[in-house]
């Protein structure tokens, strides 16, 4: 029986309920958070974790936390929206993607 840590209140896109719906002799481990599963996996209290990358590599880049291999299982494509109706909403779209663009570049290079 092999274990899975998984972070409370996450579905990761649907991954989760097909792995629950598949006879894969697992046991799920729920955490709090990301730096709980890791601390979970370094205990070795399971072989699996299913997370998210950025906050993972977010955790363990300066950090004592081992090495891990990664497998990408799939990608979620997000989209701002805006309503049509919405007075100069073609405006306020452009402004959420300027503004995001410039979050993911500076988090790219970092702090200036």
């Amino acid at each position: 029986n092999k274990g899975l840590i998984i972070i409370r209140g996450y579905g990761y896109g649907g991954n989760l309920d097909i792995l629950k719906k598949k006879n894969l002799n697992l046991t799920f481990h729920e955490t709090r958070n990301h730096e709980s599963a890791l601390k979970m996996m370094q205990a070795n209290r399971a072989q699996f974790l299913l997370d998210y990358v950025e906050p993972v590599e977010a955790i363990t880049k300066n950090s004592s936390f081992d090495k891990l291999y990664l497998n990408k299982i799939n990608s979620i494509d997000s989209f701002f929206m805006v309503s049509k109706k919405l007075p100069d909403g073609d405006i306020i779209l452009k402004k959420l993607e300027a503004g995001y663009l410039k979050n993911k570049k500076a988090q790219k290079t970092g702090p200036n």
